[in-house]
């Protein structure tokens, strides 16, 4: 994918660009403002959920909950205050990133001419 259309995609999420290295994303999203770096991590945290309803849909519902609750818990979103955790904010950057970069795919490929 186009590190531009990815980094534009990021832009319209809210988020900062995840086309860099993770050291990269992680100190940009770290050196933010308290309040601006509270928000960026409330959009992660939302495109984390959002990513894991989309993936878990056609699961049948008695297996969904089961790999619903082991992702959040990969995610860390069993814990209070965990974002600022290096490795909770690597995990959760590069869970936001294949997503994204997957979701821009299917509209480049849903949007091509034939």
């Amino acid at each position: 994918m186009n590190s531009i259309l990815f980094g534009i995609a990021c832009l319209d999420e809210g988020l900062p660009p995840l086309d860099n290295t993770l050291v990269q994303v992680r100190t940009m999203i770290l050196d933010l403002p308290v309040d601006k770096r509270r928000s960026v991590s409330r959009k992660i945290k939302k495109i984390c959920k959002r990513a894991i309803k989309e993936k878990t849909e056609n699961i049948p519902m008695f297996r969904r909950r089961k790999i619903e609750d082991d992702l959040k818990q990969r995610l860390a979103f069993n814990r209070d205050n965990t974002l600022l955790i290096n490795d909770v904010l690597i995990i959760r950057i590069l869970y936001v990133r294949r997503y994204l970069m997957e979701r821009e795919a299917k509209k480049n490929t849903n949007t091509r001419p034939r």
